[in-house]
């Protein structure tokens, strides 16, 4: 991630899992199109399975989005009592086959 540009996006790492922290839908779409275009420069791509935007709801947010719940690092993240954001989840694949 480019702290420079994208400082107010969180992010959490480990090995190819990657989940960057968004405000809105609008952004998380335009932040997935940047990493896709990023990634590309170094010959890898998004894993167009496991590469999706969740919107993580909680009581004070009961909106609703394609996907709700994901996992990393074995664990399920879902509602329940958690913060809610928009986040992309990606995982990127060697382009080099």
């Amino acid at each position: 991630m480019d702290e420079k540009n994208f400082s107010h996006n969180p992010f959490e790492r480990y090995a190819d899992d990657i989940i960057v922290h968004c405000r809105t839908e609008e952004e998380a779409i335009k932040l997935k199109e940047q990493i896709k275009e990023r990634l590309l420069k170094c010959k890898l791509e998004l894993h167009p399975e496991k590469t999706k935007i969740v919107y993580c709801k909680d009581a004070n947010r009961n909106g609703s989005g394609q996907h709700e719940k994901f996992d990393f690092l074995g664990y399920t993240f879902r509602p329940e009592h958690q913060e809610i954001e928009w986040k992309v989840i990606y995982k990127f694949q060697s382009s080099n086959k």
